[in-house]
């Protein structure tokens, strides 16, 4: 608050008395009127302070809307303030950040509609407030902390073709996976169809969810696929990139095929075991989450030690240096965003 502005008042005041004793009454009424305003704006803008609350979603797809909503917990001493809040949002993979103002609160609360037309964590945080008068002549900063965030999923096409499936050999004698049975080590459950083995139905889960569930098995034949994406942030179509990576890699849920999801997070690398619908979307919000690296992913994982325990790697990476990489004599498969294959499955 600027001290001048203070002094200002006691002036207008003092004109005020002075008109008044001298001549207009009925203009010193209404400058005496407005400096009593003027130093109630000034007390209650001084005095004033605020708490924020933020209600958003939890999750959304791309490009769909949904609301953002700040609540006014509390306004000191007069309800004569208005507020503008700004809202900053920073994606990681991206490096994006944007800013939304709020400045039209109805009973203490402002909404936003939003969308986001590519796939991250979007993370939100709120560090001051500016509370006004009624006629935004007097203002004051509020320093505040309210943090959120929105997890924005990549599009998972239902009619996803994978360029694995179909390439010469039938499904049955597809043998680079393991996949689920009805013997062998228990992986997971599924909801109960008609025509189901009931032998199987998982009755402590039954009674706990009020529907039937079923006992599902992994048989491991030794051979397992790994998936691996290239989270280097450079070119347009980074975004398709992911969606084929995780289309890729739901497609083979739907086949029953048990396969490993792998990616870097700045210089960490992370695996995740993808064996049912929900491990899938657990992966998918840890990979939200992560940040975008500098480093080429796939020669990174092939100096490690773990990768020699797959039979079958597939690198999405839409960069040239993707090239051709070999591993125990096995050329590596690579997927680009467009969902173009190259290498020899077959072998």
């Amino acid at each position: 608050m600027k001290k001048n502005r203070f002094f200002i008042v006691v002036i207008l005041l003092f004109l005020s008395l002075l008109l008044f004793i001298t001549s207009n009454k009925y203009v010193a009424f209404i400058m005496i009127s407005f400096a009593i305003y003027l130093l109630l704006a000034i007390i209650s803008v001084r005095f004033s302070s605020v708490d924020v609350e933020t209600e958003t979603y939890d999750e959304a797809k791309k490009n769909e809307k949904f609301p953002l909503s700040l609540r006014i917990k509390k306004v000191g001493l007069i309800p004569v303030v208005n507020v503008k809040i700004y809202v900053t949002y920073s994606n990681h993979f991206y490096n994006e950040e944007f800013i939304l103002n709020f400045d039209k609160f109805s009973g203490g609360r402002g909404v936003k509609s939003l969308s986001f037309d590519k796939s991250g964590t979007y993370n939100f945080s709120i560090k001051s407030v500016r509370i006004f008068d009624l006629l935004g002549i007097f203002s004051k900063n509020i320093r505040v902390k309210s943090d959120g965030e929105i997890i924005i999923k990549p599009d998972i096409r239902t009619d996803y073709h994978n360029p694995f499936i179909g390439r010469n050999r039938s499904l049955q004698d597809f043998s680079l996976f393991s996949r689920y049975d009805e013997s062998g080590d228990m992986a997971g459950v599924k909801d109960y169809v008609i025509g189901d083995n009931v032998k199987l139905i998982h009755w402590k889960l039954t009674g706990k969810l009020n529907k039937p569930v079923l006992k599902e098995y992994l048989v491991n034949d030794g051979r397992k696929i790994l998936l691996i994406v290239d989270s280097r942030v450079s070119n347009e179509k980074f975004d398709d990139l992911i969606d084929e990576f995780f289309s890729f890699s739901s497609s083979l849920l739907e086949y029953e095929y048990f396969h490993h999801l792998a990616w870097l997070d700045a210089d960490t690398p992370e695996i995740s075991e993808v064996s049912s619908g929900y491990k899938l979307s657990a992966a998918i919000k840890e990979f939200m989450k992560a940040s975008s690296s500098d480093k080429n992913a796939l020669e990174y994982f092939l100096s490690l030690d773990i990768i020699g325990d797959f039979s079958t790697v597939v690198y999405f990476t839409d960069l040239e240096d993707g090239g051709k990489y070999h591993f125990d004599g096995e050329q590596i498969i690579t997927v680009n965003s467009d969902g173009l294959l190259t290498g020899d499955i077959d072998g």
